[in-house]
């Protein structure tokens, strides 16, 4: 068993791998290596870093007593979900980019798929979908969008998981997941020996113990294996030692999902960049019309779209054809049908309008 990893799936150790450093560590059956890396999370200072919600004048003893009750009175992960978190949280600017206690049944397995234990922590944090191209979604579907309800966070990479023990399972997932992303249309994986991943750890009970880590990818060390996750600890705080201790651990808790929405925010931004100049080096197709997916719309309805704008005739959709020359006359079968002498030049009238105006029979000459 892993050291500080006791999730069922993790009983079996498969192999060795050694770190950058030369040490060698049990490598888990889920992907998951334990390790201490300070020099994977160069900015875990910031987490440290004072905030104005948390000054004296709005976090104070009151607050202190507050969260000491709901601790004391949480005795189920919902619980502490529902009454002590939130304290830790604050207020978050977007809760759509927030959500929780839902499996990650949409994502790939970590390893062969012989161990089925998908990810599930009771808080994440992520983007709205509508924030990633519809193309990038699609193409990253099993590696960033986590549930089949695709109205929920996507790219969680900010993790928070109560008295549980799998928390390192949803770690591995999240981290794989903004790991590709960061790797969208690269030539080759992009290993920087950096975390972008944030999770916590509460743990209620007699410790009372928010621990916090940063996770990153370890490249394989052969072509046919998948990339290992390191995990480091940043910090831990008992957070009923008093009220001090309760605002350092708070204020790393929101920083990190701060520094969290940040490097996500980034990622995303250099997938649609990506994304982009692929579609503007390449090469025109069907007669100069190209489809772009990297919008919202389908394929099928940029087809529709463009068929009914070719069929509509009775509106004026193409502007930019001004031949009164109709389609059919340019055809090669087209023969043109003799205009009647009847009708006086400068007057033109539909058939319909034909066949429902009288012919006026003209006077005989003579008479």
């Amino acid at each position: 068993m892993c050291p500080g990893h006791r999730s069922r799936g993790c009983r079996a150790l498969t192999g060795k791998l050694p770190d950058p450093a030369g040490k060698t560590h049990g490598r888990c059956r889920n992907s998951m290596l334990i390790i201490w890396k300070p020099e994977a999370y160069e900015e875990a200072p910031k987490l440290t870093g004072s905030l104005a919600s948390l000054s004296p004048s709005k976090f104070n003893d009151d607050s202190f007593r507050k969260f000491e009750r709901g601790d004391a009175q949480a005795y189920k992960e919902r619980e502490i979900t529902s009454s002590v978190i939130p304290i830790l949280e604050g207020d978050i600017r977007d809760r759509r980019c927030v959500a929780g206690e839902i499996p990650f049944t949409n994502l790939a397995h970590l390893t062969d798929g012989t161990l089925v234990v998908p990810g599930n922590p009771d808080l994440y944090y992520g983007a709205r979908p509508e924030q990633i191209d519809k193309a990038i979604r699609e193409d990253l579907n099993h590696h960033i969008v986590p549930t089949t309800q695709h109205d929920l966070p996507v790219v969680p990479n900010n993790l928070l998981q109560a008295k549980g023990p799998d928390g390192k399972m949803s770690v591995a997932l999240a981290a794989r997941g903004i790991h590709s992303l960061q790797s969208y249309k690269l030539s080759e994986p992009l290993y920087d020996n950096k975390a972008y991943t944030i999770s916590s750890i509460y743990h209620g009970g007699q410790l009372k113990m928010l621990k916090m880590f940063a996770s990153h990818p370890i490249p394989p060390s052969s072509p046919d294996e998948q990339p290992a996750f390191a995990t480091t600890q940043l910090r831990a705080f008992a957070l009923t030692n008093g009220l001090n201790t309760l605002i350092q651990g708070a204020t790393a808790f929101r920083n990190g999902r701060e520094i969290a929405e940040q490097y996500r925010a980034k990622a995303i931004e250099q997938a649609k960049a990506r994304a982009r100049e692929e579609a503007a080096a390449t090469p025109p197709r069907n007669n100069g019309l190209v489809l772009s997916f990297t919008s919202g719309a389908s394929a099928e309805e940029t087809l529709v779209t463009s068929q009914d704008t070719g069929r509509n005739t009775d509106f004026n959709i193409a502007s930019s054809y001004e031949s009164d020359t109709s389609a059919n006359e340019l055809s090669l079968d087209f023969h043109p049908i003799k205009r009647s002498k009847s009708l006086a030049p400068e007057k033109r009238v539909s058939n319909d309008e034909t066949a429902r105006v009288p012919r006026r029979r003209g006077k005989r000459r003579g008479v």
